[in-house]
């Protein structure tokens, strides 16, 4: 099935900005820095909300309203250099919808491209491949945007995180450490679910130094949906972000589901080294998952793949 219509989109917000020449010039030489294949200003990470216009009442996006996070990489001359972001789709009964996309600038991508990954209730099953052009085609004078979008879709169940596993020959484990979850906000969806946004910050350990998480440090998002009466998790999408001790960028973007105690990440995109790396982590809370502490932090164990 397609559908065309437009978005109107909000004005950008931005939450956090990140100066990486600062943060090199604390751990290279001159040398270091001159030969480092990133030459990146630094990092913005965002915030945008939209709603779907389109003729096509039957259509899944009729009226739907757009939820887009992420971050974008800023190289030494000011010109965006990668960008990796999760979005939420709610119709106006409140079915939701997500999933992940990323823009390669210096690649000269010229579209960006939109999968849902997951759903629940109305839009469980939903898949398809939405599009819009880059840049936006009519900026308005209050910093909203419009653009034009294209989708092509369908209803069918989405691939289990399971049947991912032994996609790379390079195994190991490793572990996370970060801080609670801090919300800046919730909203209502159907029946008994509710979307909160949230971020958190933490660093990364793996048994083998050759992996591209090795000691990394990592800061991360998420699109958390949650059972309205208990406030219960049920599901995270999330576009983590993690830096090496180089200065590599690597985008990991995750979907948990907490009642069936598994949880995969996945290299979306990177920068320097790790550009052309493959991915996954894959946890599994009946084994490895999750463990609390008193001080409010996690430590997350993982298994992960790539090459």
């Amino acid at each position: 099935m397609k559908d065309t219509g437009r978005i109107i989109f909000s004005a950008t917000v931005i939450d956090n900005q990140e100066s990486y020449r600062k943060w090199f010039s604390s751990m290279q030489t001159e040398e270091e820095k001159q030969n480092n294949i990133l030459h990146l200003k630094g990092i913005q990470d965002f915030r945008q909300t939209g709603i779907f216009q389109t003729s096509d009442k039957n259509s899944p996006l009729y009226d739907a309203t757009f939820e887009v996070m992420g971050s974008v990489a800023i190289s030494a001359n000011g010109e965006k250099s990668v960008a990796v972001m999760v979005f939420a789709i709610i119709d106006p009964k409140g079915n939701p919808c997500w999933g992940h996309t990323s823009i390669d600038y210096e690649g000269g991508e010229t579209t960006v491209s939109y999968s849902p990954r997951a759903g629940l209730a109305g839009l469980k099953d939903l898949q398809g491949v939405l599009t819009h052009e880059i840049p936006v085609n009519q900026s308005l004078y209050d910093q909203h945007a419009v653009v034009d979008y294209k989708f092509e879709y369908e209803f069918k169940p989405h691939v289990p995180v399971a049947h991912m596993r032994n996609s790379y020959k390079n195994k190991g484990k490793g572990y996370s450490l970060h801080g609670a979850h801090i919300k800046w906000f919730a909203k209502p969806l159907c029946g008994e679910y509710e979307m909160e946004l949230n971020h958190q910050e933490g660093v990364v350990v793996t048994d083998d130094p050759n992996c591209p998480l090795f000691n990394t440090r990592y800061f991360g998002k998420s699109f958390r949906f949650k059972y309205n009466d208990t406030h219960k998790a049920l599901s995270d999408c999330m576009p983590n972000r993690y830096v090496d001790n180089e200065g590599n960028i690597i985008w990991l973007v995750g979907q948990w589901w907490y009642g069936d105690h598994i949880g995969c990440d996945h290299l979306i995109a990177a920068t320097g080294k790790w550009k052309n790396t493959k991915l996954y982590l894959f946890y599994d809370g009946t084994k490895i998952g999750v463990d609390a502490r008193a001080d409010n932090a996690f430590v997350c164990h993982f298994e992960y793949e790539y090459e």
